[in-house]
């Protein structure tokens, strides 16, 4: 009994989606009379070619909830008036290249279930394909979208999905839409805002050498493959936040001026990107930067990762409100480029050797103990004096103080080691000495676990 209600069931469905049929000459004859055509619910048999037309399609078209069943033919036709195919169903190939749509263009809620050719069309009006389905590849290379291009849920197939060399003068909105396994965008130009807000890239995308003049808005993209940007342009922000990025290839991207990008809440495998060329552009947030330096030590740019932690800390301690924390970032900037510019280290080292030693030369602070060697005196013109009377004379004249050679060697060993023994401080500059050995003990130990930082790696 089951089964004889499923079969009945699936017959009176069979007839309940019969469509009436209109031939496709009865629509042409329509178009070259001149006169508007509209056909709803109907399902087209033959050729519903129009390149056999002369002269423009000046006749409004509306084909709506329709089943076509042959080809379509229109590559080369003008559309003066709208041309609306929305909710139908082409069975086979519609090849519409090199067309000109001089008003809108619909194919809203539409269904390619063969290729579908939009190469070189022109879409003076708005070109609307909003969740639109592709059965198969998806040609719109080198095409001219004048007004807003809805692609927003399009479900392009598993195929190839080519918008290569497309202008789009208008709004572009791609929004949640989902792409094939190859997707290319190569050399394209959205001179307003192009929205791909939570659309899906399963295959490989290739968006490179693209000129983004208003905001490029990526967020919440799933990019499951390759993704390229190589040498494209962002005149406006560029919105990565929320997305899940496999990979991606940013060589050679340029940012304008003003541009922004943001990439909180982004997940990141593998961010292919100088850091030199986003360093004035991202965002601040502290898991973006931190993020960005796992990203980089994973791909073995251990200096990107450097320079992106320094410029994270010295962006972080310029907004810190006055206080022990905002010092001690000041001091780990001065001392050791918070730990990962070494040479600060070694340069603060020199600079407090040069400076102490002065200090001992100037002020007189060293003492040569007495066993150094003076000078023996003459008397009597040229006379050799006596040993009694050499005793004398170095007894009365004392050590020689070192000079300025000799106490920066005094102070370069007090702050590597200690102080040599030829030598001593007198008075409040034995104080200093132990001041520069606790400096020397502390430099070099930033100095070393910078270094060895570097090395490890």
């Amino acid at each position: 009994m089951f089964l004889v209600f499923a079969l009945l069931g699936g017959l009176f469905g069979a007839l309940a989606s019969d469509l009436p049929v209109v031939g496709a000459e009865e629509i042409l004859a329509e178009i070259r009379d001149g006169e508007a055509v509209e056909r709803f619910q109907v399902r087209i048999e033959g050729d519903l070619d129009l390149r056999s037309l002369d002269g423009r399609v000046r006749s409004p078209i509306t084909i709506v909830d329709c089943e076509i069943e042959r080809p379509v033919r229109m590559e080369g036709v003008t559309f003066d008036a709208p041309v609306r195919f929305e909710e139908t169903a082409f069975e086979e190939m519609a090849l519409f290249s090199g067309a000109r749509f001089n008003a809108s263009a619909d194919f809203s809620y539409s269904t390619f279930e063969d290729t579908v050719f939009f190469d070189s069309a022109q879409f003076g009006g708005e070109a609307l394909f909003c969740a639109t389905s592709f059965g198969r590849d998806a040609y719109f290379s080198n095409s001219v979208f004048s007004g807003v291009a809805d692609f927003n849920f399009t479900r392009f197939a598993e195929e190839y999905v080519l918008f290569d060399g497309v202008l789009f003068i208008g709004d572009a909105h791609f929004e949640d839409a989902e792409f094939g396994r190859w997707t290319n965008f190569y050399g394209s130009r959205f001179s307003e805002e192009a929205d791909f807000l939570l659309a899906t890239f399963p295959g490989r995308s290739f968006i490179a050498n693209v000129t983004f003049e208003g905001d490029a808005k990526f967020a919440g993209v799933e990019f499951d493959s390759f993704a390229e940007f190589e040498d494209s342009r962002f005149e406006g922000d560029f919105f990565l936040y929320g997305s899940t990025i496999s990979y991606m290839k940013l060589n050679g991207t340029v940012f304008g001026e003003g541009s922004q990008v943001h990439l909180n809440n982004t997940e990141i495998e593998g961010f292919v990107i100088p850091w030199r060329t986003m360093e004035n552009h991202l965002v601040f947030r502290d898991e973006v930067y931190m993020g960005l330096v796992e990203n980089y030590h994973r791909l073995g740019w251990f200096q990107d990762a450097d320079d992106c932690y320094y410029h994270y800390r010295k962006l972080s301690q310029e907004r810190k409100e006055i206080g022990w924390s905002k010092a001690t970032d000041y001091l780990a900037w001065l001392s050791c480029g918070y730990g990962v510019r070494p040479d600060y280290t070694f340069a603060w080292s020199l600079s407090i050797i040069l400076l102490f030693g002065s200090v001992y030369y100037l002020g007189g602070g060293l003492l040569q103990p007495e066993g150094g060697v003076s000078k023996p005196s003459s008397a009597g013109g040229g006379k050799e004096a006596s040993p009694m009377e050499a005793a004398a004379a170095a007894g009365s004249a004392g050590p020689e103080p070192p000079g300025l050679g000799e106490a920066i060697y005094f102070s370069s060993l007090v702050f590597i080691a200690q102080a040599p023994a030829e030598y001593r401080a007198r008075g409040r500059y034995r104080y200093l000495v132990i001041f520069e050995g606790i400096l020397g003990w502390l430099m070099l130990a930033l100095f070393l676990v910078g270094l060895g930082n570097l090395m490890i790696r």
